[in-house]
């Protein structure tokens, strides 16, 4: 099955994500000592005789799509450390849509 000599129950479970995965797994680091998850689905469409022209265009076309949410869509990380500043002035400035505030020696200054 698939260049494997004898499944184990983690190659059943890596085929069963892979295959209800909407992208089949590429928005996932999943891999074994066999295959990575590209290698897995060209060797599943391999084992189903599926063509793998067709295979690669749709690896392709996810895999753009995968990219392109990546590019679109930029991560933040917010640290609610609830600190509160007790006398201090503090410093508010506007960047990107996001407001920054931190303890300045400098009285109070919102800037847009």
């Amino acid at each position: 099955m698939m260049g494997y000599n004898k499944p184990k129950p983690q190659t059943l479970e890596r085929l069963r994500n892979t295959l209800q995965s909407p992208h089949m797994g590429l928005d996932k680091a999943l891999y074994d000592f066999k295959f990575n998850q590209l290698e897995f689905i060209r060797a599943l469409c391999d084992a189903l005789q599926i063509n793998r022209a067709e295979v690669d265009q749709s690896i392709a076309q996810r895999k753009a799509w995968l990219d392109n949410v990546a590019k679109t869509f930029k991560s933040f990380v917010w640290v609610d450390t609830e600190f509160t500043p007790k006398s201090e002035p503090i410093l508010c400035s506007r960047r990107s849509s996001s407001i920054a505030i931190s303890a300045s020696p400098i009285p109070f200054i919102c800037t847009a």
